[in-house]
């Protein structure tokens, strides 16, 4: 198929921003082109502004100190 192909025609979707965890355990973004993804593991193409190295730690996910609402509805678990 002419001008199809794996990552072309992909929009701006394919340009995401990463958090890179310094030593200080403060955040960095760094913004990245990306390419194939299974959604466990995405292959970063191109280092787009900042600095970025293979085996540096990135943040994916975030954590909070306050409790998590519980109960019917709420994610707990249910009387029977």
């Amino acid at each position: 198929m002419p001008g199809g192909g794996m990552g072309q025609g992909r929009g701006p979707s394919d340009i995401a921003i990463l958090w890179k965890l310094m030593p200080d355990k403060t955040v960095k973004p760094v913004q990245v082109k990306v390419g194939i993804t299974d959604h466990t593991v995405t292959e970063v193409v191109n280092v787009l502004h900042g600095d970025l190295k293979e085996g540096e730690e990135v943040v994916i996910g975030a954590a909070s100190n306050r409790s998590r609402p519980s109960g019917p509805g709420m994610g707990g678990p249910r009387g029977r």
